[in-house]
């Protein structure tokens, strides 16, 4: 299968809650679209997680810090 000329941009509301952020990651590793989000839009939701779960360790969303190479995820 070849890779999509579409392009979807993730916001930070689909990026976090969890289960939707997985579920479009899913998504577009079936190759039907690319995804990609901003500088901008990656630090909105890891800002929301960590103002809403203070207790949840910051270090744990760097695995989340992908790199523009990825296959489902890249910076604008």
């Amino acid at each position: 299968m070849y890779p999509s000329s579409f392009t979807a941009l993730y916001d930070a509301c689909v990026l976090y809650p969890a289960p939707l952020r997985d579920f479009l990651v899913q998504l577009a590793l079936t190759d039907l679209f690319r995804a990609k989000w901003t500088d901008q839009i990656h630090e909105e939701w890891i800002r929301n997680v960590l103002k809403n779960r203070q207790d949840f360790p910051e270090n744990i969303l760097q695995k989340y810090d992908i790199e523009p190479q990825h296959p489902f995820g890249v910076y604008l």
